[in-house]
């Protein structure tokens, strides 16, 4: 090989990693704001940023064609709060005041409406927010026998025990981290809980535990979660997928120096952590993110049963993250910097999409047919040997977009189907649907969405 084309071949293989690890910054803020950062998305895909600054105001940020915000009057707020965007776009938060009340603030045509969450908090008052699958407010919050869960149906609230504590001793404190009502609405709620036994007339010893609390029907059970021996520990997220796996993420921190952070009981790095984030996307894929001590972020994702860590460049000051979206399977990270405001760090390939990429094209091998350019309302007519068969919504990356009902309208074989699109992005998309023959070929139609 001649000294030219080494060099070509060196200059190539470099510009490949720069590609395949190539991030973009966007500054969401310049005012000094940023703690209890929050992100989630509408069912449209527009991103919203809640967070607070020093003086507790509390900001949403939101973004179409620029950045917008809406600073909401939160005076009577202690301390965290939490945020979230409901399956009509609904907006909303809860919090609690100094008098240890929980306020609910709900954002409608006229603006911020606040109002009271009507029961009492425990020792260390925590509340974590989520609305279910019908927009309905639900929290669960901390009381000083356990943890209680609540829901608003119409203009009244509902409570039921999430977390009972067994009588002293040993004494119980009672923590809240995240609220995650998955696609099944049931509830995933992410704990903790600190154990004080006493250990003679002067001392007591105390255990840690972390973990989830979910309900099926009308029982609350224990899910993942973790309680070391030694050391201590931080619970950052809980996510579950469409299957109501839940997604746990924790950081650990032993007697013997090490620490380590986790993914359920997966190890994702030995590393020191002082925040974290986990997301899961419409493949039933986790992700995290975390800070280091010194300000340095880490995206994680995963590789069959191994963990690959990307270290996001140009970043040194960070002070916590939010991982959300994953926009066309590329991480979108939500930094707070210290000093600089709230920025968002965008990946570009840093995943590796051939993966996805492949998923697709193989789909498509099956057989593709037709062209449907639709607004509003998708319309197709499926083959009546696959009239009974499940189909769904991907785009051009394979991810399942939405779940088409297998169910024709007119309840004929091969009768045209309505389903609402107005919530779906403009692009290019694929109805995917099997045959009777469930390890044969998709059958695939090509649909293009125009506002």
């Amino acid at each position: 090989m001649s000294r030219r084309s080494l060099i070509l071949l060196l200059t190539l293989l470099v510009v490949g990693v720069v590609v395949a690890q190539h991030w973009e910054f966007e500054q969401v803020d310049t005012a000094p704001w940023g703690s209890f950062l929050q992100m989630r998305a509408s069912p449209s895909g527009d991103i919203y940023l809640a967070y607070a600054g020093s003086s507790g105001a509390i900001r949403i940020a939101h973004r179409d064609s620029v950045w917008r915000y809406e600073d909401v009057d939160t005076a009577l707020v202690k301390g965290g709060f939490s945020f979230d965007v409901g399956p009509h776009g609904e907006l909303g938060l809860a919090a609690i005041d100094p008098d240890w009340h929980m306020r609910l603030a709900e954002r409608d045509s006229a603006g911020w409406l606040l109002s009271t969450i009507p029961f009492e908090v425990g020792w260390h008052p925590g509340v974590a927010f989520a609305y279910d699958t019908a927009g309905r407010p639900a929290v669960v919050f901390t009381r000083w026998d356990g943890i209680d869960y609540a829901i608003r149906s119409e203009t009244s609230w509902v409570a039921e025990r999430a977390v009972i504590g067994s009588p002293p001793p040993p004494n119980h404190d009672f923590y809240v981290y995240l609220l995650d009502i998955g696609p099944s609405n049931e509830p995933h709620a992410f704990c903790g809980q600190d154990d004080h036994v006493p250990g003679g007339a002067e001392y007591c010893w105390w255990w840690s535990h972390i973990y989830t609390r979910y309900r099926s029907g009308q029982t609350w059970y224990s899910g993942s979660g973790a309680s070391p021996e030694s050391g201590s520990m931080s619970a950052f997220c809980v996510m579950s997928d469409r299957l109501g796996q839940e997604h746990a993420c924790y950081w650990e921190w032993s007697d013997d120096d090490t620490a380590r952070l986790y993914h359920n009981d997966e190890v994702v790095a030995k590393d020191n952590v002082i925040d974290g984030s986990v997301y899961v996307d419409s493949l039933d894929r986790p992700f995290v993110s975390y800070v280091r001590p010194r300000g340095s972020v880490v995206f994680a994702y995963r590789e069959d049963t191994l963990w690959r860590l990307v270290q996001i460049p140009e970043v040194r000051d960070a002070e916590s993250c939010e991982l959300y979206g994953i926009d066309r399977s590329q991480p979108i990270v939500a930094l707070e910097r210290q000093g600089r405001g709230v920025w968002l760090a965008m990946g570009r390939d840093v995943t590796g999409m051939a993966q996805d990429r492949a998923r697709t094209e193989k789909a498509t091998q099956g057989r593709c047919s037709g062209l449907t350019i639709c607004r509003g309302v998708l319309m197709y007519q499926p083959a009546a040997s696959t009239s009974e068969q499940p189909a769904e919504l991907v785009d051009i990356m394979g991810r399942r977009v939405m779940d088409l009902p297998g169910a024709p309208v007119s309840g004929a074989s091969g009768a045209v189907r309505h389903h609402d699109i107005r919530h779906v992005a403009p692009g290019v998309y694929f109805v995917c649907q099997r045959t009777a023959d469930t390890r044969g070929p998709a059958a695939v139609r090509k649909v293009v969405i125009q506002r």
